[in-house]
């Protein structure tokens, strides 16, 4: 199911600066009101011998004699914090995260820090983490016991646990917890917390690769990607099927292509480009064939036509709005192949189009 595109979403990011807060609320919302979420934290450890205590209580914004307030505090029956929760999204650590939070745990009993974070962001979160526990000098026993990239779990002390999982993998979870139901209303509106979490890993950045900036073959591969496209126009035009006539290049910072005319000019418009943001949304491929609703595009007869095929279809809604579909790329293959086997998916459409 795409949730990526939920009402809570869209006003989570119009409204308020701080994403982080409202996901914290509604995460709070599902687990207290969840029949059996109390535990779902205590999950994550079932690989080992350790006993939690049961959560009777999540609270949100709990403060401390120290001023530190986590997000998320799950306490027991006798009010010990049991697992103290700390929601991100892209923003920085403050500087009580981890070393004021982890005080904030009991000593005598087992207890876990949680940070929850876009799955993207786990591996450099982490580093970052461990960094400032060495650092502090503290915790000489500090070390990973588990780690499958979604969940990542340090012992910090004999008792005391710092654990890391994704957004995704966490309400996953939850959602697995909840009665079909008796607990739909709640499905419904985690389905709603899915869609901004969804939203906030496709927008937030990408913590850069060790090495990566230095990597020569990722611009001559962007590069080769725009070769592409004017070896494939070239192709069509000798072909004739397409004309560039009275047309222009196109560029902008999500694209990059080239305007035709299939077949012949005033029949069937189009835009053939590197689109890195549909590429980026919806993976497939980095060029794409679209076409734009209104008198030289004809988008709706394209969707309409092309919708009684299996040629993927991609509806935009971008100002203007239109559709695409994804141009596939032969792997493994020269540059002639590859721009042959592009035209060729081109000629295809041209055929279902002027039939």
């Amino acid at each position: 199911m795409d949730t990526s595109s939920t009402l809570f979403s869209h006003l989570a990011q119009k409204f308020s600066v701080h994403p982080e807060n409202l996901a914290t609320e509604a995460l709070l919302y599902l687990l207290n009101y969840s029949l059996n979420a109390n535990d779902i934290f205590s999950r994550y450890f079932s690989f080992q011998d350790h006993y939690f205590n049961s959560v009777t209580r999540f609270s949100s914004q709990v403060s401390s004699d120290g001023e530190t307030i986590p997000d998320l505090v799950g306490t027991d029956d006798r009010g010990d914090s049991i697992f103290v929760i700390e929601n991100k999204f892209w923003a920085e650590l403050t500087p009580n995260q981890p070393l004021g939070y982890l005080p904030l745990l009991p000593a005598d009993k087992s207890s876990a820090l949680f940070f929850v974070a876009p799955e993207k962001r786990l591996s450099t979160l982490h580093t970052e983490l461990i960094r400032l526990l060495n650092a502090s000098n503290k915790y000489a026993d500090l070390e990973t016991i588990y780690d499958i990239g979604d969940v990542i779990i340090d012992r910090v002390i004999d008792s005391q646990y710092m654990a890391l999982v994704s957004w995704r993998r966490l309400l996953s979870d939850l959602e697995s917890l909840l009665d079909p139901i008796r607990e739909r209303s709640l499905i419904s509106d985690l389905n709603q917390l899915q869609g901004l979490c969804e939203q906030m890993d496709y927008e937030g950045f990408i913590p850069l690769r060790p090495q990566e900036t230095g990597n020569l073959e990722i611009p001559r591969r962007i590069l080769d990607y725009r070769d592409l496209v004017d070896g494939t126009v070239q192709l069509l035009r000798e072909r004739s099927e397409a004309t560039t006539d009275g047309l222009s290049s196109a560029a902008s910072a999500y694209y990059s292509g080239r305007y035709l005319d299939l077949r012949k000019r005033g029949e069937f418009q189009a835009l053939l480009a590197v689109d890195f943001s549909l590429w980026r949304k919806f993976g497939i491929s980095p060029i794409w064939l679209k076409f734009y609703y209104g008198e030289s595009g004809r988008a709706a007869e394209v969707e309409a036509l092309l919708s009684k095929t299996n040629i993927h279809i991609q509806k935009i809604e971008e100002s203007p709005r239109l559709i695409g579909t994804p141009i596939l790329l032969t792997p493994s293959s020269d540059r002639q192949k590859v721009i042959h086997d592009a035209s060729a998916q081109i000629q295809a459409i041209n055929r279902i189009l002027l039939s």
